[in-house]
């Protein structure tokens, strides 16, 4: 349960289980500025939808999402990697070439991810 009390010169945040005799009292004294959300805080990363969305990701995928995240242009990930081109980034990103162990080991380091995450 998430309870909000907002007025000009308060703000009461509660979260967790919430006894009813409380609720009571904030409702006497706050009214219709008592906003109650009976919602639980969900995981997003133990949904279905997550695992579906993760099982359907490439190698490249994870790579751009690394990369973007980073602010790094596919120029200058490809520079950090070692006189690589952008072109060359390009096509790791859109599978159209493999990354070898040598370049996974460099983006590992470079992302702070393990290896396995770029074969």
């Amino acid at each position: 349960m998430l309870v909000h009390v907002k007025t000009p010169h308060t703000k009461i945040e509660i979260e967790g289980e919430v006894s009813e005799k409380l609720l009571k009292v904030l409702r006497i004294e706050y009214g219709e500025m008592v906003d109650i959300t009976d919602e639980e805080y969900i995981d997003p990363f133990k949904t279905d939808w997550y695992e579906s969305t993760k099982n359907k990701m490439t190698t490249g995928d994870r790579l751009r999402i690394d990369r973007e995240n980073k602010g790094f242009t596919q120029q200058n990930l490809g520079l950090k990697l070692g006189k690589f081109s952008r072109h060359y980034i390009s096509d790791l990103e859109n599978g159209r070439k493999n990354i070898s162990i040598q370049v996974a080991r460099k983006l590992s380091v470079i992302f702070d991810r393990p290896v396995d995450r770029y074969l």
